[in-house]
């Protein structure tokens, strides 16, 4: 199908009419000499005709001979209907030589020319320039700027002079062409600041960068030439015949490869220079302009506002309102400016003289359109400023809804839409400026400019969105060999330039575009700047990619091109959604200042390829020159290109690249096509070289089967720090004087690597390379404090500790831990202030409200009676355990401040500890190269590294003593109060607590074997029941020597009947735990006691771990001026309770050190946290099933350092308590206050665990809501104190099933007609272990839930009124349904068969019968 077809209008039926289409041909500017020269090529002019094609109908003028600027001056005519499905009028150049052949092409679309709404108007045009393009060689559309055609064009409708499909082709008279316009001296200044992205088809030529704006010869009919612009030109410019330099051009340059991708041009940011005589249409220009600019301004303010709707980003929905007025009023007062200039423009004779009637028209459908839309912004100002909600302060009547603001933003989207419409679509009558790629001379990529978009106006609205600006474009090859043009998106180039284009005698505005910390060169040809190194981080998450392509077998990887710089990210295999998470660092250099990257940072090209490794390719160079680079040889795997998107970097001030910013969903296109999403963010910053000193302590080696002397190097730009050589690397693998420090100059935010190489070294100073890795220095950058600094913070800043209260800046007194919980007045005296009438209500008021630091000084104190709850009979380990897991509503009031910290996870993982390694890291050793595969790459590693750095800058300014937080002088090294790694002896004990999830082995029992190295214990003997939750409640001690049994593996065994099978095994490091500072060794309680089972179990007591720590910190240590007064950094703590509390004084002092230990995190500075008493939950792992959780277990480890004066305290007792056998009576004795119909049977029905094993009593007939029953039943079952469970064991013939219940009692009432069990009339369940008191009277009943709780294992007897509920089905809420009074009485079986009693009211001991 012809060109001409490409666009359909659409058929108005009945409105259709014949039209006469009048296009008038007056002349042709520059025509080429023949299709196969270029237009800057000199040769015979040629003899040429204009041919005029538009719906199948041809018009063709008379030829003009021997000429390349033909005057034709002839009128075609074509007899179409109107409207039409066609929309395009082809105007070709030909020659008329033999064969006829279009030298030129261009087009006139009707829709850019019409307007088919109510005020609309005839296609119509001109007389106006039309530009003619075209390639090289074909006579399809390029680049190339082949002359320009002088046209106008007029719609006659009706017309019926003619019949339907008629051409005439007639002379018209013209009146003086030079008339039309006035021509104005024009000059382009184009600075160049990159030249990057070239081809690798380019190799082995020099290239360079030119611009052309067609090629309209300087003495034309336009008007005469100007003497002073040129003698200007030449003798400003340089541009006599003796000056070779084009200043157009580059010229010619050698390309520098940093890559096999791509190469780039060095320049010196030289500025390109193009004068021309134009006409001046800069009026049609400026209005669309200030068009541009109200709805780009529109556009952005719109899509801000989106963003923030979708994202929730705002407080509440007005703060949207807001924003969409304050756009609206922005809108209108640009609109109001707009309509000014278009007002000023129309009324001024001189700019109407050289307008054409396309441009009265489309302006004055521009003013009309726009008055309404500033109309309707105008009233919507007025309705906003008279709404209710602008006089009133923002309340939740008058904040408006999110549907509302959607609406809001779809009617200012629709205005967006309707001011789009209004934009010029024809064509402004200058040409295209175009950006030329030279390879040794010859064109080979182009991209073309806008002249609109660079215009210079003397009004800011007026000039181009991009005069004076950076920007980016890039080059398209003129002729592409692997592509179908229309499928072509290859580039072969990237340019990095400012555009500003303005009449020649306003030339000294550009200075003012000159970027800031650019300045002019003395020669005025080039920019010049200082040189900055920057680096860019460009964080690539994932990507969903879509689109036409085929997806199945997709291998995608990202490129990036920043600058002169290219980087690939690791390919993803067969995926559509890959996930790389990479960071990609890009360092270089570049002329660029400061303020230019702050304002217009450079921009990053982001391309996604498909990798096909089943293809290979011939690498280009090969290809086109056959000329191969030194790193390009031999065959590549094929890529195919997915999708592009580009990316503006965020420049960051500080040198700070570890927190990225948020990451963006960009969307990829290949041409117009939409092909998925990519998430990512990128960052740009400026690097200075600095000095820096680095610190290294080798710690040792790990896992290294080495049998000679290994020795580790470390390099790190020019320098290269070793290790001392270990001569004895089976009895001690830790290196021997590990302490080294080194200064060197440099960088650490350029992309540097830190590299780490392991050797064996041999005789005759040999050595063999064993492993290596990489790693970013900046992972190990640290800052350093001044020491008055340091001594600042920490000046008499106390212990943030809800546990004390201060009372001057120097003293906190602490709080009493025991608050009154008022039940009823009664039960309370006032000691102080004897005030009989004080009301019950004031001083509830009173202590329950929080009371202020003056109310807590001053109130008078309240002492409490006797309470009869009695309390846990036995207060062991597994009670407080069950109790940290909450796993019994019921929480012992003797327990609160004695729980077990549980950690769900290893507890080297707690964020809190830093994986402990702050006193040392573990690096991996690998043999080969990382392929980033997790499986593969543990089987390259060969080894561990455990080593200190520390990297910061030095030296410190001379009046500065330089510290680290923990107070360490750097003059000694940051590593200087790190323990020495000499051997030390340890005794471990591994508290084996339980397993939970447990995979199943085949075997019904389990145990725990414990190895250190060659040290083992295992206790096969004392296996257990291996259950839902199997419990060892046992302890196993070693005796460990460091380095040498750093290692502690924690395996949890099947007893199979053959051999035993391994379930799962945990490992923990046991230097991380003696060395770290948070104190993993022995973690502390939450109190100090001296006998009891939650006696102190650390060989250190507190107030010497407090005087430790200050001593590690280099803080003065604590002060003790009585028993229960510490002085710490200056502050003096006082617990006045002491004396009360704790009968021992030592017990008081080592309270109050305690307290302070468990909030030592608060300190400034220095602090952090300190490992609690706890039991972690580790996971068990089958190193045969890599990666598969096995179960977890219970458990913690202590460990104590064995000396000739340390004490080791006896170890803790977790074994469980045996369960208990418990009978269970309860004495229905009434029922009360029952919704029942007269003479209804009613019965109580209750059961403890199972519902099977419900019991019963008899039947009453109930008269006015009552009922009496007198009636006894007896529950039997096993209880487990420790979990707060009843056991339940089913035997089967081959396996025994162990179930646990809540000891809940469940008692309803049901109807002896009820159609089911769940249709009962009243229920209430009662946990034995924290149940409510019952009422004494019945009337009281319904406030039972608010009393006290009670044990029945340690009351054992209640009696009294409890309150029945019954649920709605419907809505789930629980209703009152009368009252019952029980008796329960819990006795332990072995008393139970000496106090025998009846069921029902059977002997012994029988029940009376109700009355």
């Amino acid at each position: 199908m012809p060109a001409y077809f490409s666009n359909l209008l659409l058929l108005y039926g009945s409105e259709q009419q014949p039209a006469c289409y009048q296009v008038t041909v007056y002349r042709a500017y520059n025509v080429p000499c023949s299709s196969h020269t270029r237009p800057d090529i000199l040769g015979n002019p040629p003899s040429t005709c204009v041919r005029l094609a538009f719906c199948d109908l041809m018009g063709e003028t008379g030829p003009q001979h021997r000429t390349n600027n033909p005057v034709y001056i002839e009128r075609i005519s074509l007899v179409e209907m109107f409207p039409n499905v066609c929309d395009t009028i082809q105007l070709d150049v030909c020659s008329v030589n033999v064969g006829s052949k279009v030298l030129a092409s261009t087009r006139l679309k009707l829709s850019e020319i019409s307007h088919g709404g109510e005020n609309g108007f005839l296609p119509t045009f001109g007389p106006s320039l039309l530009h003619l393009y075209g390639p090289w060689r074909e006579s399809d559309d390029g680049p190339f700027h082949r002359g320009a055609l002088l046209v106008a064009m007029k719609t006659i409708v009706p017309y019926y002079k003619q019949g339907l499909r008629t051409v005439h082709v007639e002379p018209v008279t013209a009146g003086s062409l030079d008339t039309e316009w006035i021509i104005e001296n024009f000059i382009m200044f184009c600075p160049v600041f990159e030249v990057s992205m070239l081809d690798k088809s380019l190799s082995g030529t020099s290239c360079g960068i030119a611009i052309t704006a067609g090629e309209i010869p300087f003495c034309s009919p336009f008007g005469q030439d100007s003497d002073e612009f040129e003698r200007v030109i030449r003798e400003s410019y340089m541009l006599d015949s003796s000056e070779q330099k084009k200043l157009h051009y580059t010229g010619g340059r050698l390309i520098r490869w940093n890559s096999h991708v791509s190469g780039h041009l060095e320049l010196t940011c030289p500025v390109l220079q193009l004068a021309a005589r134009l006409p001046d249409l800069r009026l049609r220009v400026y209005t669309d302009n200030v068009l541009q600019g109200i709805l780009a301004d529109l556009e952005n303010n719109l899509c801000e506002i989106s963003i923030r709707l979708t994202n929730n980003e705002y407080n509440n929905p007005n703060d949207l309102v807001e924003s969409l007025h304050r756009s609206n009023d922005e809108t209108a007062t640009k609109i109001r400016k707009f309509l000014e200039i278009v007002q000023y423009s129309s009324s001024n004779e001189d700019m109407q003289r050289y307008t054409t009637e396309l441009d009265h028209k489309l302006v004055q459908l521009q003013k009309e359109k726009i008055e309404k839309i500033y109309s309707r912004l105008i009233s919507r100002k007025t309705k906003v400023l008279h709404s209710p909600c602008c006089s009133r302060p923002l309340c939740l009547e008058n904040i408006v809804s999110k549907k509302t603001v959607k609406i809001m933003l779809a009617d200012a989207k629709s205005i967006l839409q309707e001011l789009k419409e209004l934009k010029y679509k024809t064509p402004d009558g200058w040409p295209h400026i175009s950006v030329w790629l030279l390879s040794n001379g010859s064109r080979v990529a182009h991209a073309k400019i806008t002249p609109g978009d660079v215009i210079h106006s003397v009004t800011p609205e007026q000039s181009g969105r991009r005069c004076g600006k950076i920007q980016t474009v890039y080059l398209k090859p003129i002729k592409c060999t692997h592509h179908h043009p229309l499928e072509c998106h290859c580039i072969i180039g990237k340019v990095e330039l400012l555009a500003w284009m303005g009449l020649f005698r306003h030339r000294a505005m550009f200075q003012y575009c000159i970027p800031d910390g650019y300045r002019s060169t003395e020669s005025d040809l080039g920019l010049e700047c200082e040189l900055l190194f920057l680096e860019c981080c460009v964080n690539i998450y994932r990507a969903k990619l879509s689109g036409s392509c085929d997806l199945s077998g997709l291998s995608p990887f990202v490129r990036i091109h920043f600058m002169n710089n290219v980087k690939d990210t690791q390919v993803c295999q067969n995926t559509a959604t890959p996930v790389w998470s990479e960071v990609l660092r890009i360092s270089c250099s570049a002329n660029v200042s400061p303020q230019r990257l702050e304002t217009c940072p450079p921009e990053i090209l982001v391309e996604v390829y498909h990798w096909d490794a089943t293809q290979k390719v011939i690498p280009e160079p090969l290809i086109y020159s056959f000329i191969s680079l030194p790193h390009i040889t031999g065959f590549y795997d094929k890529i195919d290109l997915i999708g592009r998107v580009t990316l503006t970097p965020e420049y960051l001030v500080a040198q700070d690249l570890e927190s990225p910013p948020a990451l963006d969903w960009l969307d990829l296109h290949l041409g117009a096509e939409d092909v998925g999403k990519i998430q990512m963010s990128a960052q740009l910053m400026q690097y200075f070289t600095l000095f820096f000193r680095i610190d290294v302590y080798f710690w040792g080696l790990r896992e290294v089967s080495i049998i000679n002397k290994p020795l580790v190097t470390l390099e790190l730009e020019d320098i290269t720090i070793k290790s001392a050589i270990i001569t004895q690397c089976k009895s001690n693998c830790n290196f021997p004087n590990a302490r080294i420090s080194q200064t060197f100059e440099g960088n650490l935010n350029n992309g540097s690597q830190l590299s780490i190489k392991l050797y064996d070294t041999t005789t005759f100073g040999r050595t063999l390379f064993v492993g290596s890795n990489v790693k970013k220095p900046g992972k190990y950058l640290l800052t350093w404090l001044p020491k008055s600094e340091r001594d600042e913070k920490l000046f008499l800043k106390p212990v943030v500790n809800n546990l004390f209260m201060q009372v001057n800046r120097k003293t906190f007194v602490k709080r009493s831990l025991t608050y009154p919980v008022f039940e009823k007045p009664k039960t309370y005296k006032i000691e102080e202030e004897k005030n009989p009438k004080v009301k019950w209500e004031k001083m509830r008021k009173m202590f329950f409200k929080k009371a202020c630091e003056e109310e807590l000084m001053l109130l008078p104190i309240y002492s409490k009676e006797r309470d009869n709850v009695v309390k846990e009979t036995e207060d062991d380990w597994w009670t407080r355990y069950y109790t940290s897991l909450n796993v019994s509503t019921f929480i012992n009031l003797s327990l609160r401040g004695k729980r077990t910290a549980i950690y769900d996870s290893e507890l080297e993982q707690q964020p809190d500890f830093a994986r402990f390694r702050d006193w040392c890291g573990t690096i991996k050793i690998y043999n080969s190269t990382k392929t980033g595969i997790p499986d593969k790459d543990e089987k390259l590693r060969c080894g561990y590294l455990k080593a200190s750095i520390a990297i910061y800058q030095w030296p410190s300014p001379a009046d500065t003593l330089a510290v680290s937080s923990s107070g360490v002088d750097l003059q000694r090294g940051y590593f200087n109060n790190h323990p020495d790694n000499e051997p030390a002896r340890y005794l471990v004990r591994v508290y084996a607590v339980k397993c939970s999830g447990l995979v199943s082995k085949g075997t019904s029992r389990c145990y725990v074997a414990v190895q250190c190295n060659s040290k083992k214990l295992c206790d096969r003997e004392s296996s257990v029941l291996r259950d839902a939750e199997p419990a060892f409640g046992k302890m196993y001690e070693l005796d460990c020597t460091l380095p040498e049994d750093y290692l502690l593996k924690i395996s949890v065994v099947d007893c199979g009947a053959m051999a035993d099978e391994l379930i799962g095994c945990t490992s923990i490091d046991l230097e991380d735990r003696v060395y770290t500072k948070y104190r993993a060794t022995v973690g502390l309680a939450s109190e100090y006691n001296i006998n009891g089972p939650n006696r102190w179990r650390d060989s250190d007591r507190p107030s010497a771990i407090l005087e430790q720590l200050c001593e590690k910190n280099y803080l003065a240590p604590p002060e003790f001026p009585d028993p229960s007064s510490l002085v710490f950094n200056g502050v003096e703590y006082k617990d006045l309770d002491s004396g009360t509390k704790y009968t021992n004084p030592l017990a008081s002092k080592e309270n109050l050190c305690l307290n302070i230990l468990h909030k030592w995190h608060t300190i400034p500075v220095c602090g952090h946290r300190l490992v609690p008493e706890h039991v972690e939950i580790r996971t068990l792992y089958d190193p045969d099933k890599p990666g598969v959780e096995q179960g977890k277990i219970h458990m913690w480890v202590d460990m104590f350092l064995l000396g000739p004066r340390q004490t080791i305290p006896a170890p803790v007792s977790i074994r469980p308590r045996a369960d208990e056998h418990y009978e269970l009576r309860v004495i229905v004795w009434d029922v009360q206050s029952l919704k029942l119909a007269k003479g209804a049977n009613i019965y109580v029905r209750a059961w403890i665990g199972p519902s099977d094993e419900a019991q019963d009593t008899d039947i009453y007939t109930s008269t006015n809501g009552e009922g009496r029953f007198s009636w006894r039943m007896i529950f039997q079952f096993q209880y487990k104190h420790t979990e707060r469970k009843l056991v339940l064991h089913d035997k089967g013939p081959f396996t025994e099933v162990t179930e646990l219940f809540p000891p809940i009692l469940v008692i309803q009432v049901l109807a002896i007609d009820a159609p089911t069990l769940q249709d009962f009339i009243g229920m209430l369940t009662l946990d034995l272990s924290g149940m409510p008191r019952g009422s004494r009277l019945p009337h009281s009943a319904h406030a039972v839930t608010n009393m006290r709780k009670v044990n029945m294992f340690s009351a054992h007897n209640a009696r009294g009124w409890w309150p029945l509920r019954m649920v709605d089905r419907n809505s789930g809420n629980h209703y009152f349904a009368g009252i019952i009074e029980l008796e329960i009485s819990l006795l332990p079986q072995e008393k139970a068969l000496l106090m025998p009693v009846g069921l029902g009211r059977d002997p012994p001991v029988p029940l009376p019968d109700p009355m």
